[in-house]
């Protein structure tokens, strides 16, 4: 968020350093894959700011993976759970994104989105949502689509986990998993298949709903 959109005003993304192996071997699909993680700050001052979010990506670095010539399939079977998304992100026979309308594009890089946990007195701003709309807005050309996994769950416990829960949420099950969806489809994201994940084209900046382009 920026101090241009008066609704997050007082919000700060924080991303963590990252260690990125940007030359040298490669021995194997996890090193196409750079985790990502950071917060979200608030407060009114700097002196203020405190952590009111969590989040943890990765990145499927599928440039890196073309040009070192490892077949895409081999990489997606690195995760189960991936391994069900190969075919519905990529044309199998040319391993084109089939997901993206740009046609020309500065990367087929994914962002997959592992977790995204916020604290109970900051939920229903829509900021997961926005905090995923700054980053394409800013980092565009580093990704091609950002995915995430349209489903509740726990996070890992401690402090943290205590103080996201500290609050019940007000939906579970299959309602919480409708409301997801409906709440990602509102920052441009659509289903993959039948699959639990969705998906948002962020080729360009013309890719956002218009309305997300005001924020």
């Amino acid at each position: 968020m920026t101090n241009d959109d008066p609704q997050f005003r007082h919000y700060v993304i924080k991303l963590a350093p990252t260690e990125i192996p940007m030359w040298g071997p490669r021995s194997g699909p996890l090193d196409y894959v750079t985790a990502v993680s950071g917060t979200v700050q608030h407060g009114r001052t700097l002196g203020e700011l405190a952590p009111v979010a969590a989040f943890s990506f990765q990145h499927v670095r599928i440039d890196w993976a073309k040009h070192d010539g490892l077949p895409l399939k081999d990489l997606f079977a690195a995760d189960p759970e991936w391994q069900a998304l190969y075919p519905l992100l990529f044309d199998p026979a040319s391993e084109r994104l089939a997901v993206a309308t740009a046609e020309e594009s500065a990367t087929s890089d994914i962002l997959f989105v592992d977790e995204m946990s916020i604290l109970p007195q900051h939920r229903g701003q829509r900021l997961a949502g926005a905090m995923l709309d700054r980053l394409a807005t800013a980092c565009f050309r580093h990704w091609a689509v950002m995915v995430v996994r349209a489903v509740p769950e726990p996070i890992e416990g401690g402090e943290w986990s205590d103080r996201v829960y500290a609050r019940p949420f007000t939906a579970s099950g299959e309602a919480a998993k409708k409301k997801l969806r409906v709440y990602w489809a509102g920052f441009g994201f659509r289903p993959l298949g039948k699959s639990d994940f969705m998906v948002r084209d962020v080729t360009s900046l013309e890719a956002a709903p218009a309305s997300l382009r005001a924020l």
